[in-house]
């Protein structure tokens, strides 16, 4: 087990590693940020190959101690700038969601840590370049990124039900677009970086009720 602790501990230090290196390279925060956002979510996927669910837990609960200790001493600057929060809630959301929805076979944390990674990192990075339309709930918004987040869960949720049913029925399609709009109500409503808290969770429920 210990084997794979460390595998899982260098996969997220290189996640880190990475967008350092695209800030030092001239990329903007918010792309540095998104894409460790995006790389973290396809890491975490690997957790139940490597680990045990305690073990992920752990590793998820020390991820965000260590990203709040490392911007306290002025570090990590390619994921903390834009909001120190959503950066220490992400892994903290992800060993929320393990503790939740790691069942026999991982399978509902698997697709609600994409979830998590992709269309959030899609809503932000998409968003924050494009976005126009603005709104505030508990945060700010833009429709355009609300789009975008909504449309990569309708993809996800349909790869999901598609692969875990052998087809992809008018039904089944439409459940999971009903799926995604619950996802995306979330993720709308929560700014601020607590998203990242609220989204996992989501999708977790939506996923479960899917299978």
């Amino acid at each position: 087990m210990l084997s794979g602790v460390l595998i899982m501990l260098a996969a997220y230090a290189a996640v880190f590693a990475g967008a350092e290196y695209l800030l030092r390279r001239g990329w903007p925060p918010l792309l540095t940020r998104k894409s460790a956002h995006a790389a973290g979510g396809l890491v975490s996927c690997a957790l139940p190959i490597f680990v045990t669910k305690a073990a992920a837990v752990s590793i998820g609960a020390g991820v965000s101690l260590f990203v709040l200790a490392a911007a306290r001493r002025g570090a990590l600057r390619s994921v903390r700038e834009g909001g120190l929060t959503g950066a220490v809630l992400f892994p903290a959301g992800l060993a929320l969601s393990v503790l939740l929805f790691w069942g026999e076979d991982a399978v509902i944390f698997q697709w609600s840590a994409l979830l998590l990674g992709l269309a959030d990192a899609a809503a932000g990075a998409g968003g924050g370049l494009w976005g126009r339309r603005k709104y505030s709930i508990t945060g700010h918004k833009t429709i355009e990124g609300s789009l975008l987040f909504f449309v990569v869960s309708l993809a996800l949720l349909g790869a999901f039900m598609y692969f875990r049913q052998g087809s992809l029925t008018p039904a089944a399609a439409a459940a999971a677009a009903a799926g995604a709009l619950a996802v995306t109500a979330v993720e709308s409503a929560l700014g601020k970086g607590w998203d990242n808290l609220g989204v996992p969770l989501a999708a977790g429920g939506v996923l479960l009720l899917l299978k």
